[in-house]
């Protein structure tokens, strides 16, 4: 029989303070699921899409954000990077400190304000 002792249900919602432990530099298709691409209508978009510059933020905790920088540099007020600045003050940098969240599936996101 397998022994329990010490497992712990994970409980969608729970919110901990976690810290920003690397981001790395590459395009969406590195960082993207195909599925991501599926939601895409025109196919000329998806290639665009696929080569666009994003960055992956890893946390210690495992949280991870996969965001998308703007190919003219110009931060727009729907975009999840000026979302990140709006809600921690700054773009994201190593040693930061942000808030994750457990979703539905168990899985941790860090949360950004809309």
């Amino acid at each position: 029989m397998v022994d329990f002792e010490g497992y712990q249900d994970v409980k969608a919602g729970l919110k901990t303070e976690t810290q920003v432990k690397e981001i790395t530099e590459g395009t969406q298709e590195q960082f993207r699921t195909a599925n991501y691409f599926d939601s895409f209508q025109d196919k000329t978009k998806i290639e665009v899409a696929k080569k666009q510059k994003a960055i992956k933020v890893l946390c210690e905790n495992g949280a991870t954000k996969v965001i998308s920088l703007p190919m003219d540099k110009v931060v727009r007020p729907k975009s999840e990077l000026f979302l990140w600045k709006k809600t921690y003050g700054e773009y994201p940098k190593v040693g930061q400190k942000v808030i994750s969240k457990i979703d539905e599936n168990g899985f941790q996101n860090i949360v950004l304000e809309k």
